[in-house]
């Protein structure tokens, strides 16, 4: 039994030693937060510095990952450090005119293979890619869970509008033949079984899974927009400005191709505001649901193809 409890309390040492090595060889990151607002045809100059909090020389390369490579130049990739040095990297974010407006987000990326053990930091860096007219951005809230949301800013790739999937885990898309999704996956992006769903659409409608609390800071889309019914149900985004359901959808009692209007709830459950022809009025069982609201999904009910333009 001693032997026993002399070995057990040799290899809780030796476990304890190993860990306290490796807390003190590696590297650290500073310098300022690396997320910013550039328009189109814009540049931004910033930097971070590396530290060298090992006991040996270490040889150290600086990278970036993520749709944020697309816009960063790093001005040292590989050097070396001696122990307790540091160096200042320059980092240049570049945007091209033609870059389309949009969320691009990765990593800035420091790590080492000297020595035992391989070591590497990272640092969240993001752009938000605004249009060089002016458009303006705006904020895409998402709770944790299952969102309906409306794609309210400026057509994007997957990688543009959600960055590398941080907090985002699928993105989902009404087809005809029922519902298709994209994911992110490490080291290959974003991908979907459907080869046509590569972006996000201003107006179209998306089932969001998020694992945690995230906000999209997207550029907004100007210009008239269309919303095309059929017969059925119909899923669509509404990416028009605040309005009472009266004004967004105008009907009479001898026009009137919108049934009903189902909203998905925070709970998951949905409430509908119906169309009733006798009395020429729109109503719902919970008094707050008057409104289409910028940035939300609906299911729409039509009796009839229809068309409606967006006001605002």
């Amino acid at each position: 039994m001693r032997k026993m409890l002399t070995l057990l309390l040799v290899t809780v040492l030796a476990c304890s030693l190993g860990n306290l090595v490796l807390s003190l060889s590696g590297i650290a990151l500073t310098g300022p937060t690396q997320s910013f607002a550039i328009p189109q045809g814009g540049s931004r100059s910033s930097y971070i510095r590396v530290w060298n909090e090992g006991s040996t020389t270490a040889t150290v390369t600086v990278s970036s990952s993520g749709s944020i490579s697309d816009l960063v130049t790093v001005s040292d990739t590989s050097f070396q450090l001696g122990p307790g040095q540091s160096r200042k990297v320059d980092l240049d974010y570049y945007v091209p005119s033609s870059y389309l407006p949009g969320s691009c987000q990765g990593t800035i990326e420091a790590s080492t293979g000297g020595g035992s053990i391989a070591t590497s930091i990272q640092r969240p860096a993001s752009v938000w890619v605004t249009d060089s007219g002016g458009s303006g951005t705006t904020t895409i809230s998402l709770s944790k869970g299952l969102n309906l949301v409306s794609w309210i800013g400026v057509d994007s790739s997957l990688g543009q509008a959600l960055g590398t999937g941080q907090g985002i885990s699928r993105v989902w898309k009404r087809s005809e033949s029922g519902y298709v999704f994209a994911a992110y996956y490490e080291g290959t992006g974003w991908w979907s079984s459907d080869q046509d769903f590569t972006h996000l659409l201003c107006g179209e409608a998306y089932f969001v899974e998020c694992s945690s609390a995230r906000e999209l800071q997207v550029s907004m889309s100007q210009g008239p927009q269309t919303i095309e019914l059929e017969e059925g149900t119909n899923l669509v985004g509404w990416a028009g400005q605040t309005v009472p359901v009266n004004v967004a959808f105008p009907q009479s009692s001898s026009n009137h191709p919108i049934l009903r209007i189902w909203r998905r709830n925070q709970s998951g459950s949905y409430t509908s505001n119906q169309y009733f022809p006798v009395e020429d009025t729109w109503w719902s069982s919970d008094p707050s649901f008057t409104d289409l609201e910028n940035g939300r999904a609906y299911f729409i009910e039509c009796s009839t193809d229809a068309s409606f333009a967006l006001p605002g």
